[in-house]
């Protein structure tokens, strides 16, 4: 019985050892075989996981911003709701460079419409009446954008920073950087900077014609970044031409893209004519911003003079006009952090930069 079981054992494996040889002989066959297959599983993957990012779109909440802001973008009614108005980033839609309007925004909510390639707004218009009960009482920040900030783009930074604020009720001022796209490879960007260049004039008049009307029972401050001081450099001017009274508690001046000797001009004087009697202008910067080096060596100067910006250096505290003397504080923010590591340029909104606007310690 031991031999007939140990006779069949053999036959068994003899007969499994010759299937695994044609197995073997077969590979190349069932390579190739198995290859189609791979491919077919890629190819369905990939169809699935655009059918997950498809379905994930549709899934995600538009973006909206609940909270108030000021703006001097064109808007326009709302069909539906007279309550409401509609804006955009779009370059389509020109902004006149003499108006001087602007309006209060709040829940503010992206659309599924799209005007040349920018999301469209809708939002509830606040009247100035109810901006003035809502910011009675409170520590304003008025927080002014830099150049090229569409208004999702600034939106979408302000509000993840927003909830880091303690010691300030921030307020995003949103003016129009887009009529002229820098365009591909930036081949037009010194054309797109002198337009929005222009544009600050306006937003600098409309400031000095709104600000003063809702702010008298309020302390406010004032931050600024990038290009958005220059707006603050005719702010101010208009501010003396109107002889409007307004008292910023702070001033603070990030990245500033305007020439670094403005401290030492009548521009530097009307800027330090807005601070409370202890207030003070706060100029942060850092040597290493790269956009400012641009800035300074092309779109303002060139390589054999350049015009270096406030925001890379700070001011020249040896120089200052004698009626701001006393009143400029440099803060050197060289190797703080930053949202973008190529150019060391956005950095207004990060953690560390919330704290200092709110530092009494460090702004003494």
């Amino acid at each position: 019985m031991i031999k007939k079981f140990t006779l069949q054992t053999y036959f068994i494996c003899f007969t499994l050892l010759s299937v695994s040889t044609i197995f073997l002989k077969q590979k190349p066959n069932l390579t190739f075989l198995s290859s189609n297959n791979k491919v077919s599983q890629r190819r369905l993957s990939e169809e699935t996981q655009l059918i997950w990012r498809k379905k994930k779109k549709e899934s995600e909440p538009k973006f909206n911003f609940e909270q108030l802001v000021l703006t001097t973008i064109v808007v326009r009614p709302d069909e539906d709701d007279s309550n409401k108005i509609r804006f955009s980033g779009s370059s389509s839609i020109k902004t006149d460079l003499d108006d001087t309007t602007a309006v209060f925004l709040r829940n503010i909510l992206e659309t599924d419409e799209k005007e040349d390639g920018h999301p469209v707004f809708i939002a509830d218009l606040v009247p100035m009446n109810e901006v003035k009960n809502m910011v009675a009482g409170k520590d304003i920040l008025f927080c002014i954008h830099g150049y090229l900030d569409e208004p999702k783009k600034a939106l979408e930074m302000f509000k993840k920073s927003k909830g880091e604020f303690s010691t300030y009720h921030p307020i995003q001022v949103l003016w129009p950087t887009c009529d002229i796209p820098a365009g591909k490879l930036n081949l037009k960007v010194k054309k797109s900077y002198m337009h929005d260049k222009e544009m600050t004039k306006a937003v600098g008049k409309t400031l000095a014609t709104i600000l003063p009307m809702i702010t008298s029972s309020s302390s406010i401050s004032l931050m600024a970044h990038s290009m958005g001081n220059r707006v603050v450099r005719l702010f101010a001017a208009d501010i003396k031409v109107m002889q409007v009274g307004i008292m910023f508690r702070n001033i603070f001046m990030v990245a500033a893209d305007v020439d670094q000797d403005i401290f030492e001009k009548q521009d530097g004087v009307n800027i330090v004519r807005m601070l409370a009697n202890d207030g003070k202008v706060y100029v942060v910067h850092r040597k290493d911003d790269t956009a400012l080096q641009f800035s300074a060596r092309y779109l303002n100067g060139n390589l054999i003079d350049p015009k270096n910006r406030l925001g890379q250096f700070g001011a020249d505290l040896s120089k200052l006009h004698s009626n701001t003397e006393g009143r400029i504080k440099n803060i050197n923010v060289l190797d703080f952090p930053v949202v973008d590591e190529c150019c060391n340029h956005v950095y207004h909104l990060t953690n560390c930069m919330i704290w200092l606007y709110g530092s009494k310690f460090y702004l003494s």
